[in-house]
């Protein structure tokens, strides 16, 4: 399904959704990029580059607690929270239907398939290209 959005909707939309849930996307940090949940939708930056890091860290958050242990047994700390990643830019949703694909089949990977399933996920074109990027063109 596709959508378009003009620059007046867009700001409208992401309020609406802030409502709703987190929205992950790419703020500025210093001079470089970083996906991170809005506090306000003026820090959306969708004219950036290249982040930090790539949005898959959503997926992989870099400090979780996996499980705990009482007298009873254990049990998993795993919360996942509905939310949405928004300005992704299409090579990096290639990325991740890979990583869908790798995490998901044989052996699937609980951890990564808890906080997939309960994010939505927005792409955006991408508008400037890092002077470095090996992307397509």
């Amino acid at each position: 399904m596709s959508y378009f959005l003009t620059d007046e909707q867009l700001a409208q939309f992401v309020e609406e959704m802030r409502t709703i849930c987190p929205v992950i996307a790419p703020v500025a940090k210093r001079s470089r990029f970083v996906f991170a949940e809005l506090e306000n939708v003026d820090e959306l930056r969708l004219d950036y580059d290249t982040t930090i890091l790539p949005p898959k860290k959503v997926f992989f958050p870099p400090e979780q607690d996996l499980i705990s242990f009482t007298s009873e047994g254990f049990k998993s700390c795993l919360e996942p929270r509905e939310q949405v990643l928004l300005g992704v830019h299409p090579h990096d949703m290639k990325a991740i239907s890979m990583a869908d694909r790798f995490y998901g089949e044989n052996s699937p990977d609980g951890d990564y398939l808890s906080h997939r399933h309960k994010t939505t996920i927005i792409c955006s074109n991408v508008q400037n290209h890092y002077k470095r990027a090996f992307f397509g063109t």
